[in-house]
């Protein structure tokens, strides 16, 4: 029942995934658009989620050449571990562009993707 449940819940979300990932999402969804049928499209291998979710780190070199970066995402050369933190957690329209490694707290919780489940999670509480 929880595992039923867990799938009902999380499938519900899914089809929301390309307003929460956006910047703007009054202005522009992501694109290509989330398929929330096909797994492949999601994740590691869709290019704007990718820079969601890629280590912090690694961001940089997302943005200057994401087809090797993605590839070593996938076989495991880049290792993506909870002790990580991905790039949506940081601010800016690209979260996390203004990363700096001296000061990993700097920006840390202030991106818009953290911010917009907050103020959704609130709304629900009410």
């Amino acid at each position: 029942m929880i595992s039923h449940t867990r799938s009902e819940d999380s499938s519900r979300i899914k089809a929301q995934i390309g307003r929460y990932a956006a910047p703007h999402p009054n202005v522009k969804l992501i694109n290509p658009p989330v398929d929330v049928k096909s797994r492949d499209k999601m994740g590691f291998n869709h290019p704007e989620l990718c820079a969601l979710m890629i280590n912090v780190k690694h961001l940089q070199d997302y943005i200057k050449d994401p087809k090797e970066t993605r590839a070593k995402l996938l076989n495991g050369t880049i290792k993506v571990t909870a002790s990580q933190y991905p790039a949506f957690l940081y601010s800016g329209d690209v979260p996390g562009e203004n990363f700096d490694a001296t000061n990993i707290v700097e920006g840390l919780l202030e991106g818009y993707l953290p911010e917009r489940v907050r103020s959704n999670m609130f709304y629900f509480v009410r």
